[in-house]
């Protein structure tokens, strides 16, 4: 498994498609402070970069834009497991997040203990 965070300010990103057989997913957040609310989104593309699956989602009552990144996160996860994705990279800004989100209890950390057991890279 890898984990590296891409930090936006000092890397200009350059999407790469996945091998063959394999699909990328990406997720982000976007914060409102004020309103104290977070979209999140997932994409999923295939080796040719044609999009396969997407998703978003609205969360009220977030504290701040970590928590955003780590719902994000989250619902990839969960995004993931309703696709029935198994040969995965997986990309987001946040390696706290994407390390905090593995070591919760409950149904989410199912869902990552069957995805470090199949083929994804975390990237």
């Amino acid at each position: 498994m890898l984990l590296y965070p891409t930090p936006r300010a000092t890397v200009k990103e350059i999407w790469r498609p996945p091998d063959q057989g394999v699909i990328k997913l990406n997720f982000d957040a976007s914060f409102v402070k004020k309103e104290k609310i977070a979209t999140t989104a997932v994409l999923a593309r295939n080796a040719t970069g044609e999009i396969v699956g997407a998703e978003t989602y609205l969360f009220a009552n977030i504290a701040d834009a970590f928590v955003a990144e780590a719902r994000a996160c989250e619902r990839a996860l969960i995004f993931t497991s309703s696709m029935c994705l198994r040969r995965l990279i997986v990309e987001g800004d946040s390696l706290t997040a994407i390390k905090k989100t593995f070591k919760r209890k409950g149904k989410i950390n199912q869902c990552s203990e069957r995805l470090l057991t199949t083929s994804t890279i975390w990237v």
